[in-house]
């Protein structure tokens, strides 16, 4: 994401079947006759990415204006391709190949610059989800003789023009060629030098601040041994869970991670990125951590308890030095009374910025002590009653069983079943859970694949004669259950089958003795209270830069509207007060999940 003169805000987005007729709009103005795909076959192609988790159509946009795009879709074999356009390689062993074929890109001339960024993500896209495959395409002459003056680029983004045929079909005049570019074998270094950092007015540290996947790979040895002496750090601060979630939802996203070095030694790292978001009609450029609040919980700076404060300082003095970059920050679900809260209210209050907190999630836990028994007793009376009536009642319907999925060569399996019981659930309608996206369900199941392979990952599937009725996953780590999803088939809400689930796993880790905690995570908490009082308050942190239109917005969301909704209330009228619980993207609170 950049700002660019005479532009607004250049960022890259996936693309799905809304942005179908803008595409075909796009495409009319730069593309032949004979060269336009239309409107049908853009939006068919479209509806079929949406459900790929490797979707590969991007855009380039300048706010919300789409100025440039590439279509692209993964071919497990070449001859579909070959037999479309009536081609026949000289080479025989190209033709049975896996591919990634780039049917159409295209960039309106005055964001010509902006079409190597564009490339760019492609190609990481590409190397990510397609690792090894090569990249196909037909293009005119006029087009292949531009590739051959950009081998540069081409390398750059990790690939080689490997080979150019003829077609011996012709387009507005010009020979068809089919291109094909191989991946280079190694990852491209667009990092640059390593140790490239400045010293900020009163830090004791020099400041590193990696922007590329590349330098931030570098960092990936000392990433988790920081992690391990960060307090109150989660799973989803590691190395493999932050990568991980960059791949899948860090397109329009621009990695902004600041490094704290003592010489040699990586003191500290702050795990953030900028994305762009409205605020009040107009894009702006907002810092946050790597991660979203729908899959990245309580998220931390990487800041050892020892130098903690030091570091926290020099990050604070680091962002405002470099506040040009930067329009307003958000930090959801932090520790409302910790250091991070105190240290941006007091700093950048000082420095002439504008701070807002806004009520976070609170985060049931339980402490996995004693028996089940022992635990069972604590609940109260009608808990453990209704409990036993519910259990009864629908194992009166038929056999049930409790079904474990844990090996790493099954994982996928039983992430494509937990996806079908969403569909029959409350989640499908309400457009949340695993399936709501094609990267969504692909994030999840990278990461039962990536726990499982480390015997970390449990997927339990309550079943009601052989059919799964409910189904639940999480994680472990240090000793720590995280319960990511629950889920039930709304066919038998009335025997809460949620509620059976979740005490079989209990049950399980209390008698396993694996680990000491069990944690619910935040939101949704209706079903989740029940069955502890122990929880984890968490605030959103807001810090707004210079300008008019922030300085409106922020005496909006934290002064007006707060004396307003606490007026409404007064008066009983709840109904208008909750509608005015809704936020923009720029100032989302944490606790809308």
């Amino acid at each position: 994401m950049s700002r660019a003169r005479g532009h607004g805000y250049i960022h890259v987005q996936k693309l799905g079947v809304a942005d179908a007729q803008t595409i075909a709009r796009l495409e009319a103005r730069l593309h032949i006759d004979e060269l336009r795909a239309g409107f049908e076959n853009i939006e068919n192609d479209l509806a079929q990415g949406e459900d790929d988790p490797e979707n590969l159509n991007i855009g380039l946009f300048d706010r919300d204006e789409l100025v440039g795009f590439i279509l692209a879709y993964h071919q497990p074999d070449r001859r579909a391709i070959f037999s479309y356009f009536d081609f026949h390689s000289s080479d025989p062993g190209a033709r049975d190949r896996e591919c990634v074929y780039m049917w159409d890109i295209a960039v309106l001339p005055p964001y010509r610059r902006h079409g190597p960024m564009l490339f760019e993500r492609f190609c990481a896209e590409l190397r990510h989800r397609h690792p090894g495959l090569p990249m196909d395409g037909f293009s005119r002459r006029s087009i292949v003789e531009l590739w051959f003056r950009r081998v540069g680029l081409l390398e750059a983004s990790g690939y080689r023009l490997a080979r150019v045929e003829p077609s011996g079909r012709h387009a507005g005049g010009e020979e068809l060629f089919w291109v094909s570019a191989e991946p280079l074998g190694r990852q491209p270094d667009t990092a640059g030098p390593p140790g490239r950092a400045r010293r900020v007015a009163g830090s004791p540290f020099a400041i590193e601040l990696v922007t590329s996947e590349e330098a931030w790979t570098r960092l990936e040895p000392v990433w988790d041994r920081l992690l391990e002496h960060t307090p109150g750090h989660t799973v989803f601060q590691t190395f493999a869970l932050q990568r991980l979630w960059w791949r899948r939802f860090g397109l329009s996203s621009e990695l902004f991670i600041v490094v704290l070095r003592d010489g040699d030694e990586v003191a500290g790292i702050a795990p953030l990125r900028l994305s762009p978001v409205t605020v009040l009609g107009r894009w702006h450029r907002r810092l946050e951590f790597i991660g979203s609040h729908e899959e990245v919980d309580r998220p931390t700076f990487l800041f050892p308890a020892e130098r903690r404060a030091a570091c926290l300082a020099a990050l604070v003095a680091f962002l405002k030095a470099e506040r040009g970059r930067w329009d307003l920050i958000q930090l959801h679900e932090q520790p409302p009374e910790g250091d991070v809260r105190t240290g941006f209210q007091a700093a950048f209050g000082r420095g002439g910025f504008r701070v807002g907190v806004s009520a976070g999630p609170s985060c049931p836990f339980l402490r996995l002590t004693g028996s089940w028994p022992d635990y069972l007793a604590t609940r109260s009376r009608g808990f453990r009653k209704q409990l036993r009536r519910k259990s009864r009642q629908l194992a009166a319907l038929g056999r049930v069983e409790l079904v474990r999925h844990d090996a790493p060569e099954k994982a996928a399996a039983a992430m494509q079943a937990y996806r079908a019981l969403e569909g029959r659930s409350w989640k499908a309608a309400a457009d949340t859970g695993v399936g709501r996206d094609a990267d969504s369900f692909g994030y999840y199941q990278e990461l039962a694949r990536e726990f499982a392979a480390r015997g970390a990952f449990a997927l339990h599937l309550l079943t009601l004669g052989g059919e799964p009725i409910a189904g639940t996953f999480g994680i472990a780590y240090r000793r720590r259950f995280y319960s990511l999803q629950i889920v039930h088939d709304r066919a038998f809400d009335r025997f809460s089958p949620g509620m059976l689930l979740t005490a079989f796993e209990l049950e399980a880790l209390h008698r396993s003795g694996t680990c000491e905690e069990y944690d619910f995570l935040g939101g949704f908490l209706n079903n989740k209270t029940s069955w502890t009082a122990a929880a984890r308050p968490t605030i959103g942190l807001h810090v707004f830069g210079r300008g008019a239109r922030l300085a409106i917005a922020h005496g909006w969301y934290f002064r007006l509207k707060p004396a307003l909704k606490a007026l409404l209330r007064a008066l009983g009228l709840d109904r208008l007060e909750r509608r005015l619980r809704t936020r923009p993207r720029g100032v989302s609170a944490t606790e809308d999940r």
